[in-house]
């Protein structure tokens, strides 16, 4: 029969039964979090003679709450008693991983997927540890007893094919390949007649369990590699494994075959969690995000099975992908919980999504077949035939209907025409959409059914020679690192992550002598090549001599070595940790060194790495720190590695921004941006934010050559909101004699710097609100004695006349602000009490506010000492202006030579407060790309901006030296140019302008055109 799913038809054999999801809850031990915060166990389990019960008790409360479900595995403690009967790895796999084993050798689709928040001990129970017997989890014990009953069965013939993806932030990821040919944007799941949508990723054909045991490792080694590129914490990703089992029996005759299939859909569901709890920002905040979206959209369409209505598989990649196992086969559910009273709240919101999974009823289908390639030919035909009749009667509908006819008709009766033809016209653009959609989705199946039918046609030679071919692009894909480390005897680097079980993965052997380690580039690519933030050309060397192993950073390089920063050659000991640039952090091992190295109580793990650099960044705040509760220094520290991976991204991608953490009085962390010429402060929560789109342009450009311009509006480098520009006080004296007032109030910048007046008025007023000068005497409210005001209702206004900025305007879209807080008013911090001027859009170095507030208040004695001793708050905010943000560095050779004016002119600038050394790597950079389109042949194109006056000198001097007037110089023009240049810098010019020529070749054809003068003087310009 056929059955109708959302999004497309699946067409599936009659034999079948039904039964509802299993749940499992696993309780783990206590993580070292949990022990530092002294958190006390909240859970509690007990088996019954029919499933089990989860007890969780609120610490705030003690009120215990009870859950039911088929099975309970407690795994916090062997010896505690009252708490549930000890469980291990093989408790798990013989009350769990039997059932999958069993189910999937009759021929029924399974699918078991973990589920809770990140640390709940989810990849334990799935995959467990690989390197360690008896501590593998259910995927690897079931792949490895099914190759055990092949062995014991030689009369039938067994296929079985793994594949292995991630959805990272909704993309879909093929970790059995190599990320270099993973397209942009994933790839698109597809439908098929069988098994709903899948992906048509890497397919591994598996002749025995070490095949699976490589998948796996390889799998995991990628994740790594990916989590290394990108950020080690930033690996938080829904990880699919599918193992296809095929097994084909023949009759003793040979004239008939029975094929049983069944897919194995094992699912390691990333964790959902508070951000606030797992102190996410930036990029995993955005990660958390999309984690949350599809963990939404799968409980979503379980809520919709239990209620047998239609679920939304679309709302996401994940239940797209899953979609076939939640419709058809046995499904089996892992709820990891922390026992720990501080996760309360995730554990509770775990166990009541296990209860609402386990009301859902799944039909499980028997997938035998005497011959299934026809079996799948004819559900491609039935499949098709379906489609085209929706297509069909689609195509009649929207035919009938004639909106221009429709519009007029509705016209002469004077009804809603607007509306109802609005309504038609967004039915027939949705029914054409979908008339596409099943066009494009009938062509998808037949390529898969063509696909499908060819696996099962591959003979064993073609499966061998398959496998062969993914295995040789395996070691290509990694790198430096070796794909079998258990035996490695040669001094390496180990990597650490996060999640422990990817620790170790990659190994990064050294042989004797020298081997290079930095960013791949043209000229030469280093021994190993990684691409990581952080990462430069020569980033390090690690030197392997017959009794030592040292480690010598590259100039300027972040290196390292147990959380401090190492200049210097420096010799490394068994167990040292060595973190290159932001991402890559690694354990040293030195086989048959190892009682020569740290004696540490334990192994080395990414948490003692994080620790240490956190550690170090306290010793380096000193005295600023002194008094700082533990937790405030912790975030802190935070704060100053996030805002070092917004500089390193900033200068990767060509920008001048900066950013450094301020600690604001109450303990709030802010960060000061600094984008030359202006500075402001981003709120924590804005500079994560722009932290993950920063990190996301980023990695945009690992995978295309030239970054498209993106508009102020969505540059994360620029903010285009109104900016704090600076503060004064008002004070209120004046107003105890009643007296009028104007002030030039000098406003302060976060830093304490004035950045420009603003002028004020403090007008008393008569009874009725007017100002004088006043004809009639009485009128004037002024007094000798403060005193005199007691009892008495005054009235006054406060006026905002101009602001006059000091030194360039950087700023449009300016207004000004106060507030005042008289004695006995609601503190309120919101912003309807800030009065404010109007707007002056134009960038205006004296903005005209005109702007005034009339008060009325009665005098008592609390008021009459706020006038005496009081003040109000008064700022300045604007927008920067679009001139004033620099952008990244441009690519072409025009633009490259304003920039260099830009930088020039800040160079020469002995005001500006910059960081020289950072600009002088830009200027030389840029001189080493002209370098490149020299030797390549191309010539520049263009020129400094004529309405500069650096063009202007530079053009000048040009001019002179061109005595012949040819409009290039020759070594003669040089060579009379050069006594004019005398002091020029710290070496002589003609030393300089020699070097410069020779170590950009920019006299290769004898002539030095305008351009190539150009750069040997702001060459000269910039020493």
């Amino acid at each position: 029969y056929q059955r109708r799913v959302h999004g497309g038809f699946v067409c599936c054999p009659t034999m079948s039964d039904s039964s509802n999801v299993q749940i499992a809850v696993r309780m783990r031990l206590f993580n070292k979090r949990e022990e530092e915060a002294k958190a006390t166990r909240v859970v509690r389990m007990q088996n019954l003679a029919k499933g089990s019960k989860t007890y969780v008790m609120d610490p705030q409360t003690n009120e215990e709450k009870d859950f039911a479900y088929d099975y309970s595995f407690q795994s916090f403690s062997p010896t505690e008693p009252g708490i549930g009967e000890y469980a291990t790895q093989d408790t798990v796999f013989n009350t769990l991983g039997l059932r999958v084993l069993e189910t999937a050798i009759s021929g029924k689709n399974i699918c078991l997927f973990a589920y809770g928040q990140t640390g709940a001990g989810k990849s334990f129970s799935m995959l467990g540890k690989l390197d360690k017997p008896g501590m593998e989890g259910i995927v690897p014990r079931v792949c490895k007893e099914i190759f055990n009953r092949i062995e014991k069965d030689p009369n039938s013939k067994y296929s079985i094919d793994i594949q292995v993806v991630e959805i990272y932030c909704e993309q879909v990821n093929d970790l059995l390949a190599d990320r270099k040919d993973w397209p942009p944007k994933g790839h698109t799941p597809k439908l098929t007649p069988t098994d709903g949508y899948i992906v048509t990723t890497t397919k591994r054909p598996c002749l025995k369990y070490e095949d699976i045991d490589a998948s796996m490792r390889f799998a995991d080694q990628n994740r790594s590699i990916g989590s290394h590129a990108l950020n080690p914490e930033s690996s938080r990703a829904h990880t699919l494994y599918t193992i296809e089992y095929q097994k084909v029996t023949k009759t003793p005759d040979g004239s008939a075959a029975t094929t049983i299939r069944a897919r194995l859909n094992l699912v390691d569901l990333a964790g959902s969690e508070r951000t606030d709890l797992a102190g996410t920002s930036g990029q995993m905040l955005k990660e958390g995000n999309a984690i949350n979206l599809s963990l939404t959209a799968l409980g979503n369409c379980i809520k919709a099975l239990s209620e047998e209505k239609k679920p939304q598989f679309r709302d996401s990649k994940l239940t797209l992908l899953l979609q076939g196992s939640m419709t058809n086969g046995l499904v089996i559910m892992i709820a990891a919980v922390s026992p720990a009273s501080i996760c309360y709240p995730e554990t509770v919101s775990t166990l009541r999504f296990a209860d609402r999974v386990k009301t859902v009823k799944v039909k499980a289908i028997s997938n035998i077949t005497t011959d299934p390639v026809a079996e799948i030919k004819k559900q491609m035909e039935e499949m098709r035939q379906a489609m085209q009749a929706e297509i069909d009667a689609l195509r009649k509908r929207t035919e009938g209907i004639n909106v221009d006819e429709v519009e007029s008709k509705l016209k002469e009766e004077k009804a809603d025409w607007e509306k109802e033809t609005e309504r038609l016209r967004l039915q027939l653009q949705e029914e054409q959409q979908r008339i596409e959609t099943l066009k494009k989705e009938m062509k998808q199946q037949e390529e898969l059914g063509k696909r499908q039918v060819f696996e099962l046609q591959e003979s064993e030679t073609e499966r061998i020679n398959r496998a062969n071919s993914i295995d040789g692009h395996w070691q290509n894909a990694i790198g430096g690192a070796v794909l079998n480390p258990e035996n490695e005897k040669r001094p390496n680097f180990r990597n650490l992550h996060e999640d422990s079980r990817l620790s170790g993965t990659l190994v990064y052997p050294f042989n004797e002598g020298t081997t290079t380690i930095g960013k791949p580039n043209q000229e030469k690519n280093p021994d190993i090549a990684f691409n990581g933030l952080g990462i430069i050309k020569d980033h390090c060397m690690v030197e392997v001599t017959k009794d030592d192993v040292y480690l010598i950073p590259g100039l300027g390089s972040r290196t390292l070595v147990n959380g401090a920063q190492v200049r210097s050659k420096t010799q490394l000991r068994h167990y040292n940790r060595v973190w290159l640039g932001n991402n890559y952090a690694f354990v040293f091992y030195y086989p048959g060194k190892e009682k020569e190295g740290e004696k540490l109580d334990k192994k080395p793990d990414y948490n003692m790495a994080i620790e240490e650099i956190s550690k170090a960044e306290q010793a380096k705040l000193g005295s600023a720190a002194q008094g700082l509760p533990p937790e405030l220094k912790m975030r802190l520290c935070d704060a100053i590695s996030k805002c070092h991976e917004a500089d390193t991204i900033s200068i990767e991608l060509g920008y001048e921004t900066r950013f450094t953490p301020k600690l604001l009085p109450g303990g709030e962390v802010r960060v000061l941006v600094k984008a030359e010429p202006v500075n402001y402060l981003w709120s924590w929560d804005k500079f994560c934010s722009r932290l993950a789109s920063m990190v996301q342009r980023w990695q945009e450009m690992q995978t295309k050559r030239a970054l498209s311009i993106l508009p102020p509006d969505r540059d994360p480098f620029v903010d285009m909101d109104p900016q704090f520009i600076g503060q004064g006080y008002l004070f209120l004296q004046s107003l105890c004699n009643m007296l009028e007032t104007e002030v030039n109030l000098p406003m302060s910048n976060y830093e304490g710097h004035i950045v420009g007046h603003l002028a004020m008025t403090i007008s008393p007023c008569d009874k009725k609100g007017q100002e004088g000068p006043w004809e009639d005497e009485s009128m004037d409210p002024f007094v000798e004695n403060a005193n005199e005001l007691i009892g008495r209702t005054i009235m006054f206004k406060i006026k905002i006349l101009r602001y006059r900025f000091a030194g360039t305007v950087y700023y449009e879209n300016t207004f000004a602000g106060f507030r005042v807080d008289f004695p006995g008013s609601k503190e309120n911090e919101d912003d309807d009490v800030w009065m404010q001027t109007p707007v002056v859009k134009e960038c205006n170095p004296r903005p005209e506010y005109n702007y005034q507030k009339l008060y009325k208040v009665k005098v008592d004695e609390r008021m009459l000492n706020y006038f005496k001793t009081g003040c109000v708050p008064v700022q300045i905010f604007g927008k920067i202006a679009e001139s004033a943000n620099a952008g990244p560095r441009p690519a072409d050779f025009a633009g490259q030579l304003i920039y260099f004016t830009r930088l020039v002119n800040k160079i020469r600038d002995p005001s500006v407060n910059l960081d020289r050394a950072v600009l002088a790597e830009q200027v030389s950079d840029l001189l080493g790309l002209y370098q490149l389109s020299v030797q390549s042949g191309a010539k520049p194109v263009g020129s400094i901006s004529n309405n500069t006056e650096l063009e202007k000198e530079i053009r000048a001097k040009f001019n002179s030296w061109d005595t012949n007037g040819n409009g290039w110089l020759s070594k003669e023009e040089m060579e009379q140019a050069y006594a004019s240049m005398d002091n020029v810098g710290m070496e002589h010019p003609r030393v300089a302008i020699d070097r410069v020529i020779k170590k950009y070749g920019l006299d290769a054809d004898g002539k030095i055109s305008y351009e190539e003068f150009s750069l040997i003087y702001l060459q000269l310009l910039k020493q």
